[in-house]
């Protein structure tokens, strides 16, 4: 086999193992009881939302994404306190 070949073969395992983490990861995120986003700073505009947001807040992550100052409006009903189990400060990447 030459090195242009195994290089190909490298490649396409690689692949594959990075698809298999990616399924991992997405089923850890999408079952999570967490609600996990991810938000455009500084436009405050969701980039994703896990379906955990429909049970902790009662609001699907469409409408998330269709509002994005909602969090806003769940933390003033609650006299601006973090009351819900669901609310801690965002974590921040800084990819």
């Amino acid at each position: 086999m030459d090195d242009s070949a195994k290089d190909k073969e490298s490649l396409i395992s690689e692949l594959e193992r990075l698809r298999e983490r990616n399924l991992l990861l997405t089923d850890l995120i999408e079952n999570s009881t967490d609600m996990l986003y991810r938000m455009s700073l500084p436009e405050g505009r969701y980039e994703y939302v896990n379906s955990a947001s429909a049970e902790l807040f009662g609001y699907s992550p469409e409408y998330f994404y269709q509002s994005p100052l909602l969090i806003r409006k769940i933390i003033s009903r609650n006299n601006g306190t973090c009351s819900s189990k669901a609310i801690s400060p965002p974590f921040t990447s800084t990819r």
